[in-house]
This record gives C-alpha cells, structure tokens and sequence, in this order.
C-alpha cells in the first residue's frame, strides 16, 4: 500500500520494497511478457511487429510503476 501521507511525485526519487506477493506477481507478469514476445517473433518484422513490440514493454513498464507506487 502506498504511504498516503507522502506527497505523490511524478519522477518518484525513491520506490517502496515490494511485498513477496507483490514479487511473485510482477515475476509472473514478465514471464508471460517473454513468452508473448518469443510469439511475436513468429511474425515478419516490421513497422507494426516493433509497434507491437514497444507496446508489451510500455505495458511492462506501466504495471511495474503501479506496483513500485
């Protein structure tokens, strides 16, 4: 749980521990991310496959905010 009385900061100087629950999850959700990936490269590379591809790592990169928040 995020400390409700620290202010919120956009550039979040410093990231809380994460719960071992909330390690599994992340784990599980980068692993998923890796198989999805390794299926991407069943299909010919181009403008929308790294489309595709900068997605999952936004996505990644989203999720791994809102747990670290």
């Amino acid at each position: 749980m995020p400390d409700e009385t620290q202010p919120v900061s956009r550039f979040r100087p410093t990231y809380r521990p994460l719960t071992e629950d909330e390690k599994t999850v992340l784990n599980a959700i980068k692993e998923e991310a890796e198989v999805l990936e390794e299926v991407y490269k069943l299909v010919k590379a181009g403008r929308y496959h790294s489309l595709a591809l900068t997605a999952l790592e936004e996505s990644i990169m989203w999720i791994t905010k809102e747990l670290t928040g």
